[in-house]
């Protein structure tokens, strides 16, 4: 502002010494300095100009304190239904306005924010679905009791459930730092080294899994008391257990081997899978039959 000030009173006194000028040059040199002065003076108020709007632009910018405070309940209960084309969520809530509704569709996710429905916030969200969705096609319908959100499927078909389901593994253990943890995930196999936790090592292993992941998208968390493995299937359904389950009691049928040893294998395997019953009874039957109580169960095969 003050050097504004000044190119107009230099301004005032050039234009004042051209008036009563007389020599030709004079004149020339006075009429050269205020087209310079005056384009100098130009740019400078068109500065103090922009300056001028970007604060009054500000200060017309309401700060909304309540929308970064606002805290929301969560809606948890809600049912679904679906065809080869879309789905259909029916969330339960009375009130809700349309106009007060903020809705964000991503391809794997959806969330949802119900505002000032008597006093409160409301959210429902899905952050990870099932399979992918069109967003751009999805939309809310709010009714006097419910609200229908209608998603559209990426590709046809039939959904098993909305939320995308990982296999996550717990293991709790205190005190463990993420840079210090060793992670080595392979297509049939999870290895987890932790170092230096109060001058000790520990590990974690499965080394056959019961069936295969896919290594680059599994990942590990380190939580104040406990680490979260999460496993990506390499193909979905159940798995009935995280370890591969060789079927140790199944006889060796090779033809070039003795009929008896693989009667004998199967036994000793049963005797070391079984409980402490399955031995008592394994153990007391071998014992009769060596004693003459009962009949042997061997002695028919040659």
């Amino acid at each position: 502002m003050a050097e504004e000030q000044q190119l107009r009173l230099d301004l005032d006194e050039l234009r004042h010494l051209e008036s009563i000028a007389k020599r030709p040059r004079v004149l020339s040199l006075l009429s050269s300095e205020i087209r310079d002065l005056d384009a100098k003076l130009s740019r400078v108020t068109d500065v103090t100009a922009a300056a001028r709007q970007a604060a009054i632009a500000a200060e017309k910018v309401p700060v909304n304190v309540d929308a970064v405070n606002r805290s929301y309940v969560t809606l948890g209960s809600f049912s679904w239904d679906q065809d080869n084309d879309k789905i259909k969520i029916y969330i339960s809530i009375e009130d809700a306005e349309q106009e007060k509704v903020d809705t964000v569709f991503k391809p794997m996710s959806v969330d949802i924010k119900f505002h000032d429905i008597h006093g409160k916030n409301y959210r429902f969200a899905i952050p990870k679905l099932n399979k992918e969705i069109l967003p751009e096609k999805c939309k809310l319908v709010v009714k006097p009791n419910k609200v229908i959100v209608t998603l559209v499927k990426g590709s046809k078909g039939n959904w098993l459930d909305l939320h995308l389901k990982e296999d996550k593994i717990y293991i709790s253990i205190e005190d463990a730092e993420q840079e210090k943890v060793d992670t080595v995930f392979k297509p049939m196999s999870v290895d987890i080294k932790f170092h230096d936790i109060h001058g000790k090592n520990y590990r974690f292993a499965i080394p056959k899994l019961n069936k295969e992941i896919l290594p680059e998208k599994c990942k590990l968390v380190v939580k104040p008391n406990k680490v979260i493995v999460t496993l990506v299937k390499g193909s979905k359904g159940n798995w009935l257990d995280l370890h591969l389950k060789e079927d140790k009691l199944k006889p060796n049928l090779d033809k070039d081997k003795d009929p008896m040893a693989g009667i004998m294998d199967l036994m000793k395997n049963m005797y070391e899978e079984g409980d402490d019953e399955m031995k008592r009874t394994i153990a007391k039957a071998w014992s009769d039959a060596r004693s003459g109580k009962t009949a042997d169960p061997l002695k028919s095969y040659p």
